[in-house]
């Protein structure tokens, strides 16, 4: 049994994945912009602690510095995530597009 598919169902699909994308590259975008951010207090942290005096400061910066590492560290799993989405949305598109040849 053979299904007609109207040009008008895939461009409507079209129209929502390409709405999933959209979605998903405002979050890597507010990802990576996080990831930087953390970037930018690691390194200001880290020349900090380069020139506190030994003590309970440097201890309390140390440890924020280790907060913060391993927060950005956490990042890359949740941007390669982000990524596949919009790669999986995108060749979702490419897919309808060809049905509509």
């Amino acid at each position: 049994m053979e299904t007609k598919l109207s040009v008008k169902a895939i461009d409507e699909e079209i129209l929502i994945c390409q709405e999933f994308i959209d979605k998903y590259e405002r979050e890597l975008s507010d990802k990576e912009s996080e990831v930087k951010s953390l970037t930018q207090r690691i390194n200001v942290l880290t020349a900090l602690n380069e020139i506190l005096p030994t003590g309970k400061s440097k201890t309390f910066n140390s440890h924020d510095l280790d907060d913060l590492v391993n927060e950005r560290f956490n990042a890359a799993p949740v941007i390669n995530s982000i990524n596949q989405k919009i790669e999986h949305f995108q060749t979702l598109i490419r897919g309808l597009y060809q049905l509509k040849e």
